[in-house]
């Protein structure tokens, strides 16, 4: 079979100042708000960390760390991460050390555990209060969160500061009961209804809501206090989801995509970028319209968890050694979506996937198909892409052509070589991210 040429495209995205040294912002806002002032000696404060990759993450939890030991408390680190790690107390741990976060990085000990309160209904349908009981027996909680757009529900909040009580602190049980009930109820009123009965419980002293571009920098981080936690959370997602990057298409027949993961997207692959949600309640995504999506990789910082493998319609050997199963099914069954754990044909080798995969998309001439590959879906500032495809690129992101057009690269066992490689050979340049 012909496969179609690849030609290098470039988007530029809408860029928003950064803030150069979050860490030492995060200090200032501290020793302005005056929201530290209400912890006294001695006292245990809990700082909530989930299991998203954040810019200078770790230099963020210790200037926490620091800013209570000033005010002689103890901090400890809990991960708020529901059901991730396998739902349990020592694959939690290791999400938090995977992203750098430990007692010797952090000067403060990681105190996991499962086990959870049942503080009574939360909301008129019936839903739970579950909160992680270390965060309820301590003196003070501070959650840390990064706000973004979710895979599956949308409204004026979504993930943030809000959701990292309801389904982080919540742990497996609390994440269960909140995906359980969301089926059935309107959202977000649902969660800050759950949120806000939970601040009736849980003594916050403040939050820290931290919001990257897609460029993974630092735009806007803010220490709000407990009043404020459902406003930021709204007004750093508006502005999310107006600086979030897009595919510059409508439609296209294959979408190769080179990695997937948890530290990419909750879903494994952003739905939104892709076109697909596979979920019981949200209608799928209006565009783009894409026939088939092959997923070569799983990302090392996903230990295994390949939730949203099933968005896929193939997927490389090398994903299926190092996915994990029982922790794939856990998460999806945890949110709700077992589609989201199903595995699709992993052929071998992966010529056989490109060719299968234009066939089954109706590509009746492959070499005139409209194709692109990306990294993962929170890359798309470079594309590589068929001819037919390039041809209809419009976006904000004025995405253009970049060095030249190039085959596929196969290695002497019939595999492709890595997006990378392949870019390097079409523009004679470095990685550019």
């Amino acid at each position: 079979m012909d496969f179609p040429q690849l030609q290098p495209f470039v988007q530029h995205f809408t860029q928003s100042e950064s803030i150069g040294d979050p860490a030492l912002h995060l200090r200032e806002r501290i020793s302005l708000s005056g929201l530290f002032e209400k912890i006294l000696p001695e006292q245990r404060v809990a700082l909530a960390v989930g299991s998203r990759g954040i810019t200078s993450l770790v230099a963020m939890v210790r200037t926490l760390v620091e800013a209570v030991a000033e005010r002689d408390a103890h901090s400890f680190i809990i991960p708020s991460m529901g059901s991730h790690g396998g739902a349990t107390a020592q694959g939690q741990k290791e999400i938090l050390h995977a992203l750098g976060v430990s007692e010797k990085t952090s000067g403060a000990p990681i105190v996991s555990s499962m086990e959870v309160v049942d503080l009574g209904q939360g909301t008129q349908e019936g839903a739970r209060l579950l909160v992680s009981a270390d965060a309820l027996n301590a003196d003070w909680v501070i959650p840390l969160a990064r706000i973004k757009a979710h895979t599956a529900f949308q409204g004026s909040v979504e993930s943030g500061l809000l959701k990292m009580l309801v389904v982080g602190l919540g742990k497996e049980q609390g994440a269960r009961s909140f995906h359980l009930y969301s089926l059935r109820s309107p959202f977000p009123g649902y969660m800050i209804e759950l949120a806000n009965g939970l601040m009736a419980y849980l003594k916050i002293a403040a939050g820290v809501a931290v919001l990257e571009d897609a460029n993974a920098r630092t735009i806007r981080l803010e220490l709000v206090g407990l009043d404020d936690f459902e406003r930021t959370d709204s007004e750093l997602l508006a502005l999310c989801k107006k600086l979030s990057p897009r595919l510059p298409f409508q439609e296209a027949d294959v979408l190769v995509v080179e990695r997937m993961g948890k530290d990419i997207s909750g879903a494994g692959l952003d739905t939104t970028v892709i076109g697909r949600s596979r979920h019981p309640v949200r209608p799928e995504p209006e565009s783009p319209r894409i026939r088939r999506i092959w997923v070569r990789s799983l990302t090392p910082d996903s230990h295994g968890n390949a939730k949203g493998i099933g968005l896929a319609d193939f997927v490389s050997a090398p994903l299926i050694e190092e996915m994990d199963p029982g922790v794939t099914i856990t998460n999806s069954l945890t949110a709700l979506v077992p589609e989201h754990a199903f595995v699709p044909p992993a052929l071998e080798p992966e010529r056989k996937i490109l060719t299968e995969a234009f066939r089954s998309s109706g590509a009746v001439v492959p070499k005139e198909a409209k194709l692109v590959w990306i990294k993962d879906t929170s890359s798309l500032g470079r594309l590589l892409v068929s001819p037919a495809l390039g041809v209809t690129l419009t976006a904000p992101a004025k995405p253009h052509p970049e060095g030249r057009a190039i085959p596929f690269l196969f290695d002497d066992a019939g595999n492709l070589v890595s997006f990378e490689q392949h870019w390097l050979k079409a523009t004679g340049g470095p990685d550019t991210g």
